[in-house]
């Protein structure tokens, strides 16, 4: 069994015959039942392979969906204008790094749907490449932000500034204002827009950057979807069963004990009324490859 340690792209795993532990139905689940989302999470959870796997079914990928729940559940298979920025790789103490991320992002798409040269700041500029996404493909667009609070989260409580107009001011500051304008494109651009995720670690309050647009469904706390990331109780005794038993053998433990001790180390958190039981994937699965 292949464990896909530190890999976050749905395709890559597909592909390359690593184990996946099937969230499809609860991805259609979210697709149809609703357009706008927020969903925070800690970090190395599976937040970026959700965003990856959601823009892989976006994009009309059938074949990498193959043999999981969804392949029975959809039937149409349609191809979406996907917009997915990622704000995870990026270092945002220096003044200037959220910007330049920014104005990469809108480049990049403005070179496949064309750019309106009447549009001058950032959220005119999406709220028209949203538009002409939608006129071009028939399809109104889907937007997937990975780690929306990290330009926050790097300089939070800090005293770095920045020159902006000849002052200076705090990043933090700076940085929290074009997040709020960024994000005040999705209530413009509403009738262009599918679906709409935001994944990050913390929730801000309304009046921070979500204030400018319609608020997203905060799906954090929901039990319907406790298990969207990570690793439930339940699939880890479904998809593991081997390697549990192989753990058990090495430490002269019961498969039961085991079980008591995998929860003991590793059930990182709990989610919902139910206090249902999610293992952090990314620590579960190291244990498993290096025994």
């Amino acid at each position: 069994m292949k464990y896909p340690i530190g890999i976050q792209e749905f395709e890559k795993i597909i592909n390359g015959g690593y184990v996946y532990v099937d969230k499809t139905a609860l991805i259609y689940r979210l697709v149809t039942e609703g357009s706008i989302y927020f969903l925070s999470r800690p970090r190395r959870f599976g937040k970026s392979l959700l965003v990856s796997t959601l823009e892989c079914y976006f994009r009309g990928r059938k074949e990498l969906f193959r043999g999981l729940a969804i392949d029975s559940l959809e039937k149409e298979w349609a191809q979406y204008p996907v917009f997915h920025i990622d704000f995870n790789g990026t270092n945002f103490t220096q003044g200037g790094a959220l910007e330049e991320t920014i104005e990469k992002f809108l480049t990049d798409q403005e070179e496949i749907y064309g750019k309106n040269p009447n549009s001058k700041n950032i959220g005119n500029r999406f709220i028209d490449l949203l538009k002409a996404a939608h006129q071009q493909t028939g399809r109104r667009a889907v937007v997937l932000i990975d780690e929306y609070d990290k330009p926050i989260l790097d300089v939070l409580d800090t005293t770095l500034t920045t020159e902006v107009d000849g002052e200076r001011r705090p990043i933090e500051d700076v940085n929290r204002e074009i997040l709020k304008a960024f994000y005040s494109v999705f209530k413009a651009a509403d009738a262009d827009l599918q679906f709409v995720l935001l994944t990050g670690v913390t929730k801000f309050s309304q009046v921070s950057v979500f204030s400018g647009f319609n608020q997203p469904k905060d799906i954090s706390m929901d039990p319907r979807y406790e298990a969207l990331c990570g690793i439930s109780e339940e699939e880890l005794y479904q998809y593991f069963p081997t390697a549990i038993e192989k753990l058990a053998t090495k430490y002269k433990y019961s498969v039961e004990q085991m079980k008591e001790r995998l929860k003991r180390e590793y059930d990182g958190y709990h989610f919902g009324d139910e206090l249902i039981d999610i293992y952090n994937p990314f620590s579960i699965l190291n244990v498993f490859d290096s025994n």
